[in-house]
């Protein structure tokens, strides 16, 4: 007689992808459950390597073993499972990295059934310090990112033993009804394995399914790209797709309105943060998720459809499980929060990540300081009647008269005699037709533009030094120099002229002198392109102060 008749049946789903010594200990673990009815399927998504079909005959010769098409991610090779498997009441889907101990499935199905849950997670712990806590379920905020419920190497003190409702569980490994993941149609195999499991549980949120971490059920989970060292350089691109993708997918209409300008905020927010901590990645992240996402709206749409039409529950009731905070926490809240998506490198790299941003955001800090005092400071000079004081008078009305006397070659000045015509009026010209003839727009571009423009030639000088405190610190100091304030309240072209272009001015030159740090050790000197690009900056700047020429030798 069957000693356990009621017992729901459950399909393990193996993804091994080239897995290493690890998988023996995975497969053992499965075949080690106390659980009656539990069958094992193996997903060969490997890159063509070894077969790994005798290792998993050796540890569970009854295990099924099936090749996904093609170098398939995980949720593709996953979704294998819906053509696969038959009559099978719960999934349970596993890295070939995560071995859970031997009540780990039962304890998950019996808490299944007890609280009426559609996905359930378990106790994640490292591999080999499961005294040290790896995952106990994810929240999200609202523009999709997701965060960890603990500190990532928390000591396990049974302080999140308690079952309680989450928004998402990390793919790792989890229980889920067969009949709710074939109503969802799977994971979305667009998604890289970072942002498939977050929508997986968003979407389950969306039908009315239950979400749950039940702790009792301890599953080891290796991390096979922390233990290789692998940082791909696209991560953070795959990343921020994902959370755009899940965002236009899954919020209804209303809140998509409300949630998309928020998004773009928080884009443009990350995209400068990228900028001053140095990081491409992170830079490049915000405009490749939305170029990506802007441009598969056509594979989006029946996704999105699909996920409104079996909508049963309201976004307000959704987001309850959300954490809130704005639109900078929700990009950076890898610190803030402890987001689980930085959690792929080492201890080390993720805490020189965190300095990085950390450092970022006061660059950001001080930089908008920056801006608002230059504007506050010079906020009478954008509206009425620009000042004509000293050399600052009003530049000729019409640009093309002024194109027309540099052309010719004669200007006539004073009370009618003829002198060469300097380079400064043909520039002038020139910008007063890019301008539309606006000339006195340009006066305002140029005389105010000389003050930001030396901040950031400030910014640009000190980037050798990779130390991003130091070049705030010079980009300050530079700021605070009254030579371009004095310069303006007389009327002095020189004087803001040599404020706007002496950083650049003496950073090309000490680029080509090949010393370091300004000229990387090992990189030869460009004798030609270094003199080519002091002569166009002399050329302009001297236009309109001859005497920089003058100063450029003294400096050299």
């Amino acid at each position: 007689m069957d000693p356990h008749p009621q017992a729901p049946s459950v399909v393990a789903v193996v993804v091994a992808c080239d897995p290493g010594e690890w998988l023996e200990e995975t497969l053992g673990a499965l075949g080690a459950q106390d659980y009656p009815s539990l069958s094992i399927l193996v997903i060969d998504a490997g890159t063509g390597g070894e077969d790994p079909a005798s290792r998993i005959a050796r540890i569970v010769p009854d295990a099924y073993v099936r090749r996904a098409d093609g170098q398939a991610n995980y949720g593709a090779a996953a979704n294998e499972a819906l053509a696969a498997v038959e009559g099978a009441s719960f999934y349970l889907f596993c890295h070939d990295d995560a071995a859970p101990d031997p009540d780990a499935v039962r304890l998950l199905v019996e808490e299944a059934l007890r609280s009426n849950a559609g996905i359930v997670g378990p106790k994640l712990v490292q591999w080999e310090r499961p005294e040290r806590l790896a995952d106990v379920g994810l929240t999200v905020n609202k523009l999709g990112a997701g965060h960890s419920l603990i500190e990532r190497g928390e000591l396990d003190q049974e302080q999140h033993d308690a079952v309680r409702d989450v928004y998402a569980v990390p793919g790792a490994c989890f229980l889920v009804r067969s009949d709710l993941f074939d109503a969802l149609g799977g994971f979305d195999t667009e998604m890289s394995d970072h942002g498939a499991d977050v929508d997986l549980g968003w979407r389950a949120q969306v039908v009315g399914a239950r979400v749950l971490v039940a702790p009792a059920a301890r599953v080891r989970h290796l991390d096979v790209e922390e233990l290789r060292s692998v940082t791909r350089e696209d991560t953070p691109v795959l990343e921020a797709r994902d959370r755009v993708r899940a965002v236009l997918k899954n919020y209804s209409f209303w809140h998509l309105v409300r949630v998309v300008p928020q998004a773009l905020l928080a884009a443009l927010i990350d995209l400068v943060t990228g900028v001053f901590s140095g990081s491409r990645g992170r830079a490049r992240a915000p405009l490749s998720a939305w170029a990506w996402n802007l441009r598969h709206l056509g594979d989006l749409r029946p996704l999105r459809r699909r996920v409104q039409r079996a909508r049963l529950v309201p976004d307000s009731d959704v987001r309850r499980l959300q954490v809130t905070g704005t639109a900078r926490r929700a990009v950076a809240g890898d610190v803030e929060l402890g987001e689980r998506e930085g959690a792929i490198t080492r201890s080390g790299r993720s805490l020189a990540d965190a300095m990085a941003i950390a450092t970022a955001r006061q660059a950001v800090i001080v930089w908008l300081a920056i801006v608002a005092l230059l504007v506050v400071g010079s906020r009478h000079l954008f509206s009425g009647t620009f000042p004509s004081v000293g050399q600052l008078a009003a530049f000729p009305h019409r640009a093309t008269l002024t194109v027309h006397n540099f052309v010719s070659g004669l200007r006539v000045t004073g009370l009618g005699s003829d002198a060469p015509v300097p380079a400064a009026p043909g520039l002038l010209g020139l910008g007063g037709l890019v301008l539309v003839g606006a000339m006195g727009l340009l006066q305002r571009v140029l005389v105010l533009g000389t003050l930001p423009l030396g901040a950031v030639g400030a910014w640009r000088f000190t980037r050798p030094l990779e130390s991003t405190r130091a070049r705030l610190v010079a980009s300050v100091v530079y700021v605070s120099i009254p030579l371009a304030a004095n310069s303006l309240a007389r009327g002095r072209w020189p004087g803001l002229v040599a404020y706007a272009v002496a950083p650049w001015l003496v950073g090309a030159l000490v680029r080509a002198t090949g010393l370091e740090p300004w000229a990387a050790a090992g990189e030869r000197p460009r004798p030609l392109v270094s003199a080519l690009r002091l002569g166009l900056l002399l050329a302009v700047a001297g236009a309109f102060v001859p005497s920089l020429a003058l100063v450029t030798g003294v400096v050299v």
